[in-house]
């Protein structure tokens, strides 16, 4: 299922003893492209804080209620290692929330050990978690939805226009179409570009360039905000561009 970021802001979060929230955020993983961590704004009921929340622990999004299971009760919510601050994240608050809802961590510390190890409360494996994150910086591949919604876009011939919504894939929590809102050069046209054929992203001029060129964004397949992302769009969109599909 294809969902807008911007739409998904507002969703209520149902954890599994009654609702503790609104989606606020989503960070990401720059190299990666897959969502990390929703951001949890607790409103009322923990007055300031916001939270983070592993995919792992989402459930189905349900779009008429615009809300989202959470796997998660309340109380453990509540007593959930803070979050200093939304960006920055560093490791060791990443380590912390690992350690403390049993999350496997995504980093590679240990290649010997795999990319993916859960904590289970594993002594061995919590101190190992606590010995070589201590020291470690903020995680720089974090970024927020939020952030880059905005940022200018440049195809590979000039600029083109600048991101209005990212499209998030919720069967795998990845980024998987930025929308470009093109009014500067074509009015009232918006499109789509494959999220992972970006070719940098400067984040001091808040620019993203794609490999693409402006003609042919110019004239790829129009993307309409009331209709929902579906496979038959997504073949008509690989197809112009003649890329190789993921699926």
């Amino acid at each position: 299922m294809f969902r807008s970021a911007n739409n998904f802001q507002g969703y209520k979060l149902e954890a599994t003893d009654g609702e503790f929230g609104t989606v606020y955020d989503f960070l990401f993983d720059d190299n990666e492209h897959v969502i990390r961590y929703l951001v949890a704004d607790t409103g009322g009921w923990l007055p300031g804080r916001r939270v983070l929340v592993s995919p792992l622990a989402l459930g189905k999004a349900d779009g008429p209620a615009r809300s989202v299971a959470v796997n998660l009760s309340r109380a453990a919510i509540e007593s959930s290692p803070s979050l200093d601050s939304d960006l920055p994240v560093s490791r060791r608050q990443e380590r912390d929330l690992a350690i403390y809802y049993g999350w496997p961590y995504y980093w590679n510390i240990d290649p010997a050990l795999g990319a993916y190890i859960a904590t289970n409360n594993n002594p061995a494996i919590e101190h190992k978690l606590a010995a070589e994150t201590a020291t470690m910086d903020n995680d720089e591949h974090l970024r927020s939805i939020r952030e880059v919604t905005g940022y200018y876009v440049e195809a590979s011939d000039g600029e083109i226009g600048h991101i209005e919504d990212l499209i998030i894939d919720t069967e795998d929590w990845i980024v998987r179409y930025a929308v470009i809102d093109t009014k500067n050069w074509w009015p009232g046209k918006k499109v789509i570009v494959g999220f992972q054929w970006m070719e940098s992203i400067d984040w001091s001029r808040a620019k993203m360039k794609f490999n693409a060129y402006r003609e042919q964004i110019r004239n790829s397949p129009e993307y309409d905000p009331q209709i929902a992302v579906n496979c038959e769009y997504e073949q008509l969109l690989y197809d112009f561009y003649g890329r190789p599909k993921y699926w």
